[in-house]
């Protein structure tokens, strides 16, 4: 089994949670420009397991449906959505569930599939772990983007129904940030840190520094400094705090 198909295998329980979560997105999931013109922030490699995304101008792999080939195919919005309407219609009419919308059609179903034990169950947790997993492809690497001050993971960006938000969200710490508050909070982690740092991330941590005092502090040997693989000086944050006390 390829990792893919590991990721697309769900319990019941997690369809009825992928549901709730694909539910949110009706509407406001990203239209054909959005998905054709997003930037990629994931860290993809050249060879690396997404690196066929890059096969087409524009991302074309993200947004051109193929309907033949049912959920795996259903690129879009409309396809995704036509793909469990289309279980939503079939399985009231096989199971003589009552009439509802599509969400509380499937939540039913899959409780209904799960006492019959119907042999279709499994290729309908499958198709909604499909729809879920195209969901999350497409939406968080293209959301990622600072890191956390405070736990040091990943924030991401929300989308929906007026585009990318403003807030910079870490899961981890529960915390949102506007762009400004989160940069200021970096630097100032920086500041206070061991870590080594250029040049320019040195001054901007540290108002009132200069390039000019790095150079005559490192000269005397006040700090250390230490070349980065692209031969840029790195400074340690904590040996230039300690020199402008």
């Amino acid at each position: 089994m390829t990792q893919d198909e590991e990721e697309k295998t769900i319990s019941p329980a997690q369809a009825h949670d992928y549901l709730d979560r694909i539910q949110e997105w009706d509407g406001k999931y990203l239209s054909v420009i959005d998905l054709a013109t997003m930037t990629l922030t994931a860290d993809i490699g050249r060879r690396g397991k997404n690196s066929r995304l890059y096969a087409l101008p524009f991302h074309a792999e993200r947004w051109l449906d193929e309907p033949q080939d049912g959920a795996d195919g259903a690129k879009t919005w409309d396809a995704m959505r036509a793909t469990l309407d289309a279980w939503a219609q079939t399985l009231t009419e096989t199971l003589q569930l009552d009439p509802a919308d599509t969400w509380d059609t499937l939540h039913a179903a899959i409780d209904e599939m799960i006492y019959l034990k119907h042999d279709d169950l499994p290729f309908l947790l499958e198709e909604i772990g499909t729809i879920w997993q195209r969901i999350r492809r497409n939406v968080e690497p293209a959301a990622k983007s600072y890191t956390c001050p405070k736990c040091g993971n990943p924030t991401y960006l929300k989308y929906g129904v007026k585009g990318w938000d403003e807030k910079y969200t870490c899961k981890t710490c529960k915390i949102s940030w506007n762009r400004a508050d989160l940069i200021t909070a970096t630097i100032q982690k920086i500041a206070r840190s061991d870590q080594w740092i250029t040049t320019d991330r040195a001054l901007a941590a540290f108002p009132g520094l200069t390039a000019e005092r790095l150079w005559q502090w490192a000269h005397r040997g006040q700090i250390e400094v230490r070349k980065n693989g692209k031969g840029r000086n790195l400074y340690q944050a904590s040996q230039i705090r300690e020199n402008l006390l």
